[in-house]
């Protein structure tokens, strides 16, 4: 095992978040349900966290690299046609938001997942 050390040969211990730990997260929704019609809405988010550690030996090393993610907005409706037949629509993230990666104050990267949409028929004997 190598063991990191300062210029005096002092052993370095890294002091810090673990990685993928958010120092928070929020899920809420609201939902209506009647014997025709259901639908939700959901709203995601949650805190910046580590996805990178920082690179190189004390006292040159790179700084880490969060990650500072979009929040998640959540659409479904379904609806009932027949006895047995009904229709769902569901839209996953409606405010289209980009996820940044960042070191100190540079955006190292981005990831935009986009809008999805589905519309999907259901048949139940």
């Amino acid at each position: 095992v190598q063991i990191t050390t300062d210029a005096a040969g002092n052993p370095i211990y890294r002091d810090g978040p673990l990685g993928g730990q958010s120092s928070f997260a929020l899920n809420t929704g609201i939902y209506y349900g009647s014997g025709e019609v259901d639908a939700s809405l959901y709203y995601a988010a949650f805190g910046r966290r580590l996805a990178q550690v920082g690179a190189g030996q004390y006292p040159s090393s790179l700084p880490d690299i969060y990650e500072h993610p979009l929040g998640s907005l959540d659409f479904t409706l379904g609806m009932k046609l027949a006895s047995s037949l009904g229709l769902k629509l569901t839209a996953s993230n409606l405010l289209d938001g980009a996820t940044e990666y960042r070191q100190l104050d540079k955006v190292t990267r981005t990831h935009s997942p986009g809008r999805t949409y589905a519309l999907g028929l259901q048949w139940r004997n």
